[in-house]
């Protein structure tokens, strides 16, 4: 975020950022502007990381590991062989201490951005997304952790915050979700990984975005619970899954977000109920091999 390429995209990054910090309970503030952010990205990144480090030893790893894979992808002509060997030193052990072998490591230096081009935050994010889905693949699978498929667009953006995200925690889940504007191998393979992660996913099926579709799709066939919800006043669902029932919920009411947060909560823990008494026998098995035992929903 400190650096010209991401000026458009600065308000983008700084609300996911900050998305994620309020995920987490870490109260950082970031700058509205990018100008004002530059000469303070230091103490910005230090004072989350010290937040982190009292949050979960874990948090202040893979943040630390963030932070270093961003800038190293912004400034790889600048890396000389010896601060490469220092860098790999210092972060390989720590992948290896969380299970993960040292080859995601070079992996993801393999398709860091080459050259003296112009970089854009696809150079960055792209290879960080092969990166994390490396991270990914030894963790075990959360069946208190939901997947939203969402538009990554107003007003879902500010809805992920207010209205998915608070219904879920409503009925004791955690909700994740994707960075969205990417679509390159290497993304979707981290999306795959997230999905097949997460117990459950809630997806939004407003605007019919296709993408939202063939992560439903992903869901299903790993035999996970989907709650579907759709912006009123509705949108006509594939007839394959036309039969599924839907959550429409009115977002034009003032003050809405308790009586649609509590009507989405009811809706997931039916869905929840639904689901295991329909696919009982396979579903236990698969919590068996798979998940953590899920905690009882409450409303």
């Amino acid at each position: 975020m400190r650096d010209a390429y991401t000026a458009r995209r600065y308000p983008e990054f700084r609300r996911r950022v900050l998305d994620f910090l309020d995920e987490v309970k870490i109260k950082v503030p970031i700058a509205r502007t990018q100008r004002a952010f530059v000469g303070r990205a230091d103490a910005t990144l230090t004072a989350v990381l010290t937040q982190a480090k009292g949050v979960s030893s874990v948090l202040y790893d893979f943040i630390g590991l963030g932070a270093m894979a961003a800038l190293y992808a912004s400034n790889t002509r600048l890396v000389t062989v010896e601060r490469a060997r220092i860098l790999r030193d210092r972060w390989v052990p720590v992948l290896e201490r969380h299970r993960i072998p040292a080859s995601a490591y070079d992996e993801w230096l393999e398709v860091l951005p080459k050259g003296d081009g112009v970089v854009t935050a696809e150079d960055v994010l792209t290879p960080a997304a092969l990166l994390l889905a490396n991270v990914l693949e030894p963790v075990k699978p959360d069946n208190d952790t939901c997947f939203v498929a969402m538009p990554f667009s107003s007003p879902y953006l500010e809805h992920f915050a207010t209205f998915y995200r608070r219904a879920l925690g409503d009925i004791n889940m955690q909700a994740v979700r994707a960075w969205g504007g990417l679509s390159s191998e290497e993304y979707y393979l981290s999306l795959l990984m997230l999905i097949s992660r997460s117990g459950a996913m809630l997806a939004e099926l407003a605007t019919g975005n296709p993408n939202v579709y063939n992560e439903i799709g992903i869901a299903h066939g790993t035999l996970r619970p989907v709650f579907l919800v759709c912006r009123a006043p509705g949108e006509e669902v594939p007839s394959n899954i036309g039969h599924l029932p839907v959550c429409v919920y009115d977002d034009r009411p003032a003050r809405w977000q308790m009586k649609e947060r509590t009507r989405l909560a009811q809706y997931m823990v039916w869905v929840l109920q639904e689901f295991e008494r329909r696919y009982a026998p396979a579903y236990r098995q698969f919590l068996a091999d798979n998940l953590e035992p899920r905690r009882t929903p409450t409303t």
